[in-house]
């Protein structure tokens, strides 16, 4: 299995083929495992801003982030980062929260759709 990197995906394996050192089932497991765990961490988001517990939200957000960026989803790891840094604000905006959730969510979709894609190639 070789997964394609292009510009217009929502994600960049570089950094992951570099650690893989060419370990193709490394890579594999890696993306499986992001794909298991990222519908968790969607729902625990939405039920978080739906229960205002911004402190928590951004928490997972962290969290998030660290697994974003290491699959090269750089818009991802953007909101992810916008949204803990919002969640630490004594009141922060409610509908900036909302905004980067949903985005997060939708870009969270495309990307891991992409990667079955990818992954059913091989």
């Amino acid at each position: 299995m070789k997964i394609q990197n292009g510009s217009e995906r929502q994600f960049n394996l570089d950094h992951l083929y570099e650690l893989a050192a060419g370990d193709q089932g490394f890579i594999r497991e890696m993306i499986e495992f992001y794909l298991s765990q990222v519908p968790g961490v969607i729902r625990e988001m939405r039920q978080l801003r739906e229960s205002k517990e911004w402190r928590e939200l951004g928490e997972v957000a962290h969290k998030a982030k660290s697994s974003f960026k290491f699959m090269g989803m750089l818009q991802l790891t953007e909101d992810a980062r916008g949204l803990e840094e919002i969640c630490r604000h004594p009141q922060p905006d409610e509908g900036t929260i909302g905004t980067l959730v949903a985005s997060i969510e939708t870009l969270t979709a495309i990307s891991s759709e992409e990667l079955r894609v990818e992954l059913s190639k091989s």
